[in-house]
């Protein structure tokens, strides 16, 4: 699991209200970074305000290849200006349905857009009151979760790479389970996760170790939800991830924290999926075994 953690932003998702009325607000965000990258306020929706907004994004970003620009159906969207501004600067315009701008719903969505509504003196310092998400960085989650009791582990990484899916395997039989002959561990299907992940990080005896006391299933494609630790990432994401986090440290304190509190409570995942209805929904991924077979 990979979040991302950085600054808060504090971006406008409707008017804002000022002593002098209504200050309309154009943002462009980059759907690929979830950033920023150009906004303009006016005291009127018109053609300019999108304009200026698109600008600065150009000026910052400076594409060398044609662009998707993504707004809903406004009039400020099927200007001359906006269709000549477009050209100019190589990009293509798409529209989505009534009411349904990404842009609008990105930021609507965004935990800490809170800044609607400000009631500022003049529309000069409420400009200045917005500023933009500053994101620092991301790191990777590792969650595993025991089945069978109240117990759960975090580790939070720099990344998702062969060597860390080995130091958590490593952990899990040396630490977590060091009595246990054989630990059965159910997984997605990723590329870090695999029994070659931890013969390329540690020494041939070492690895054969560690495997030897593992026991790898992996879900069905397209079926992550049969993994239990899809649950309780869940159940993290609304409990502990619901909000922008500003750097490592703090997600670190505030996950172990969380794993701690879970854990202490005894909270455990009641699973109701069987085995038959596994074979009668997914039959290609989990076929009935014939009589015959051992």
């Amino acid at each position: 699991m990979q979040v991302r953690f950085g600054e808060e932003k504090r971006i406008c998702a409707s008017p804002p209200r000022t002593n002098e009325g209504f200050a309309y607000l154009a943002v462009v965000i980059d759907l690929y970074s979830r950033r920023v990258i150009g906004w303009s306020m006016q005291s009127r929706q018109t053609t300019d305000v999108v304009l200026q907004a698109l600008l600065m994004a150009v000026w910052r970003r400076k594409p060398k290849e044609k662009v998707l620009v993504h707004s809903d159906q406004g009039s400020q969207f099927t200007s001359m200006d906006w269709a000549s501004f477009l050209k100019h600067h190589n990009l293509v315009h798409s529209m989505s349905r009534r009411d349904q701008s990404s842009a609008s719903m990105k930021v609507r969505s965004s935990s800490s857009a809170r800044c609607a509504c400000l009631s500022c003196r003049n529309r000069e310092s409420d400009t200045a009151t917005i500023s933009e998400y500053k994101r620092s960085g991301t790191a990777n989650l590792f969650v595993t979760v025991d089945a069978n009791r109240s117990w759960r582990k975090v580790k939070v990484t720099d990344r998702r790479a062969n060597e860390d899916f080995a130091v958590c395997m490593r952990d899990l039989v040396d630490v977590d389970y060091p009595d246990a002959d054989r630990v059965r561990v159910v997984m997605v299907n990723l590329s870090t996760h695999t029994a070659s992940a931890v013969y390329q990080t540690s020494a041939a005896a070492e690895a054969r170790r560690i495997v030897r006391r593992l026991e790898f299933h992996y879900t069905p494609r397209h079926a992550s939800w049969l993994n239990m630790a899809e649950i309780e990432i869940g159940v993290m994401r609304r409990q502990c991830l619901d909000r922008r986090i500003e750097n490592r440290d703090l997600l670190k304190s505030e996950v172990q924290a969380w794993e701690r509190r879970r854990s202490e409570s005894g909270a455990q995942i009641r699973w109701m999926f069987s085995t038959d209805q596994a074979r009668e929904k997914m039959a290609k991924s989990y076929p009935t075994p014939l009589p015959n077979e051992s």
